[in-house]
């Protein structure tokens, strides 16, 4: 028993021996040098923003625009890529007598459109365009990327929140949305009564009686009411997806002023030539609680 005992304290001694030998030895050295992570490249179409932000505090000027973080997701966001300017505009050089520098950034513009086609808005019309309660702005790379050489611009889309110090943070991407449907609630411009000068609500979920589907894109004097009417049920047929836009009399496609509103300007802030708007109004006393956009065969949401 005592040589068993003997045994066993030798061995546990000569482990600990090696465990303290090992600690003390220096560290082996490994070869080659240390290096800096490199920085991610470009965004993809697609990727998500995942932090919230306030686009109050962004200073935005001519040819700086905020820097965010993107990622890869599938389901919330606070904003999306929708376009990434390889080779974005830049200042150009200035010569002779003009000192002044660009005469304009034209990369918000760009992004504008890019994101209305992003979400499926670019519908051939002669007189009518989407009305889609979101903005597209340019955004630039981080510090690291540019020390690198990284000059694109990536356009972001956001929903605006109602306070106007943050954006909206939705579910699913907006690709195609127009058609898909996705985040119709959010995106569309709805309000209570019959007068589509007030009355706008932040969403359109909430009990409403017309949604103004596109705005006029043509002064009133250079079309008749007639065509303007007659283009805006084709319009708002193929916005909704509806098999009978009135659904059996129970809404009407109207074509009226948007004027004297925020909501009747667009995203840009830039006010419709015409400040028409084509949308559909509910019949007698009848209310909606869900946006129309994309909504094809589901039922009409009515509101309880």
């Amino acid at each position: 028993m005592e040589r068993r005992l003997v045994g066993v304290l030798l061995l546990a001694a000569s482990v600990l021996a090696v465990v303290v030998v090992a600690a003390l030895s220096p560290p082996r050295p490994i070869a080659g040098s240390p290096q800096a992570q490199p920085p991610p490249g470009p965004p993809t179409v697609g990727d998500c923003v995942p932090d919230p932000v306030n686009p109050n505090s962004w200073v935005i000027s001519e040819y700086v625009y905020p820097q965010l973080r993107f990622e890869r997701c599938d389901g919330l966001r606070y904003g999306e890529v929708v376009a990434v300017l390889a080779n974005p505009a830049r200042r150009p050089a200035t010569t002779g007598s003009d000192t002044t520098g660009g005469h304009g950034d034209p990369n918000p513009d760009t992004c504008g459109t890019r994101g209305l086609t992003y979400v499926g808005g670019d519908i051939p019309s002669l007189y009518w365009s989407p009305r889609i309660y979101a903005f597209a702005v340019p955004i630039s790379p981080s510090r690291r990327q540019q020390a690198v050489g990284q000059h694109w611009v990536a356009c972001a889309m956001f929903r605006p929140n109602e306070i106007q110090t943050a954006v909206e943070r939705y579910d699913g991407s907006l690709r195609m949305a127009l058609s898909t449907g996705n985040a119709r609630n959010l995106l569309g411009f709805c309000g209570a009564g019959r007068d589509w000068t007030t009355g706008y609500v932040s969403v359109c979920s909430t009990p409403h009686e017309f949604q103004v589907l596109a705005s006029g894109t043509a002064a009133a004097g250079q079309i008749s009411r007639a065509e303007l009417e007659r283009t805006c049920v084709q319009f708002a047929h193929r916005l909704t997806a509806l098999p009978d836009v009135t659904a059996a009399g129970a809404l009407a496609v109207k074509v009226q002023s948007i004027q004297g509103t925020g909501a009747s300007t667009e995203s840009s802030g830039v006010v419709v030539p015409a400040n028409l708007g084509c949308g559909i109004s509910t019949v007698g006393s009848r209310r909606l609680a869900g946006g129309l956009v994309g909504i094809g065969e589901l039922p009409i949401p009515w509101a309880q």
